[in-house]
């Protein structure tokens, strides 16, 4: 899926709803973002249900966030992101200047990343 998506140059909607991506899929996807200049809309909701896991799954995501200038809107909601994944998103949300919508609803975070959310957001 990640080379696939690097190399395409039409899709502009992915949803990947339930799939149960685990961490070697989503570095994976990871460099396919990277890589990827059509791709506007990514949905990853309900793919982590595991506070480890959410964040194995962010970190390579974020990372891509940080180059990819195509995507407006990412989705994430009821994935157990924790506090640590939240981060590691709003670390890549303060340099990304091209995400508009992100959803983030039900994933798992107290106060301490809803502060970093909200400071990456201003």
């Amino acid at each position: 899926l990640g080379a696939s998506l690097g190399a395409n140059s039409g899709l502009t909607y992915l949803d990947l709803f339930y799939t149960w991506i685990e961490a070697a899929g989503a570095q994976a996807l990871g460099e396919g973002l990277r890589h990827n200049s059509t791709l506007t809309t990514l949905a990853l909701d309900l793919n982590f249900a595991l506070p480890a896991a959410g964040d194995k799954f962010i970190r390579p995501l974020a990372d891509a966030f940080l180059v990819n200038t195509a995507l407006t809107t990412v989705k994430l909601a009821r994935n157990a992101l924790g506090n640590s994944g939240i981060k590691a998103l709003s670390r890549a949300l303060k340099k990304n200047q091209t995400i508009t919508n992100i959803d983030v609803w039900f994933t798992n975070f107290d106060h301490d990343g809803a502060f970093h959310l909200a400071n990456a957001l201003k």
